[in-house]
């Protein structure tokens, strides 16, 4: 799952739902985050890309709170806090045991 940041106070939050993704979709989903130029990481313990030309947002039109799976199961914008419960649930559809 690749997750994509324009405003530093997203990546750090991204900590937590990659990590609720990941158990969703039992280990099977490596998550990354992509970060618009000059943007700072400190405190992140995703891998980070950084998009320093801004060629990702440019090509795949990521805007603030992108998400992307490469199956394309998942697309769209990626959930604030409160919205969590709904991509777990299409987590748990694509990752079915």
């Amino acid at each position: 799952m690749l997750l994509y940041a324009d405003d530093e106070d997203q990546p750090t939050s991204y900590d937590a739902l990659a990590e609720a993704a990941r158990s969703r979709a039992h280990g099977q989903l490596t998550v990354r985050v992509t970060v618009a130029p000059g943007l700072r990481t400190d405190g992140l313990l995703l891998s980070v890309v950084q998009d320093s030309r801004d060629e990702f947002r440019q090509m795949y039109g990521a805007r603030r709170r992108s998400l992307s799976h490469p199956a394309r199961r998942l697309r769209g914008a990626a959930p604030r806090p409160g919205e969590r419960p709904e991509l777990l649930a299409q987590l748990a559809l694509a990752f079915r045991t």
